[in-house]
């Protein structure tokens, strides 16, 4: 009877909430953890990619890359960088973007290099890698919630979406646009960390974006 009344005493009952408390206030703070460090991890993949890269030595892309910030009413300015790590094309860089290209992209035909441009540039232009920076951080502090992955899975496939739209809008045929997207995805063994980048071809999304693009009654 003691016992009984010891483990429903208030004293009791304070104690047992404190150690579940402690337990998830653990399982919690170490998930987060290990989620900030996939995000830092992905910050310092990107970034030694981009220290890796070199400058575009086709004259035409820094050219193209006027003409394409000057349409999208681009103020920033885009460097353009050539990167044998990289299989398709991103933007890295929330403040100071830059445009990663994959190593044979000075013989891609002019018609795939504007659609890429757009593409990317309407990235930085939406600011993409400032709202998927922001979402991951998000989806690191509440990791546990299903609802938040599936937002920031949507938020990606949207980003992509709305990019796709700008390059059509802009006069790019669809059925031409679905080829370059395709033969860029079919090269793509490695893409770069969705958490600090935006990729034009990333396969997770490509599906779907097929979809969208090709189906002549879905805005």
């Amino acid at each position: 009877v003691e016992l009984v009344n010891l483990s429903r005493s208030p004293t009791a009952r304070r104690t047992a909430q404190r150690s579940w408390f402690w337990v998830l206030s653990t399982l919690w703070f170490s998930v987060f953890i290990m989620r900030l460090a996939r995000i830092a991890a992905a910050v310092v993949d990107a970034t030694r990619i981009r220290r890796r890269a070199r400058g575009a030595v086709d004259s035409w892309w820094r050219q193209a890359v006027e003409e394409t910030r000057a349409r999208l009413q681009l103020r920033a300015n885009i460097p353009v960088r050539i990167s044998a790590e990289a299989a398709v094309p991103f933007i890295v860089g929330v403040r100071y973007p830059v445009l990663v290209l994959p190593i044979n992209a000075n013989a891609w035909p002019p018609e795939r290099r504007r659609t890429v441009l757009l593409h990317e540039l309407a990235h930085v232009k939406r600011h993409d890698c400032f709202l998927r920076c922001c979402a991951q951080a998000v989806a690191a502090v509440y990791w546990f919630h299903p609802l938040v992955h599936i937002a920031l899975r949507r938020l990606m496939t949207e980003q992509e979406h709305a990019c796709d739209d700008v390059a059509i809008s802009a006069g790019v045929p669809a059925a031409e646009y679905a080829r370059h997207l395709l033969y860029i995805a079919q090269g793509s063994l490695y893409t770069p960390p969705q958490a600090t980048t935006v990729a034009m071809a990333a396969q997770s999304h490509l599906e779907e974006r097929m979809q969208s693009i090709l189906e002549p009654t879905r805005r």
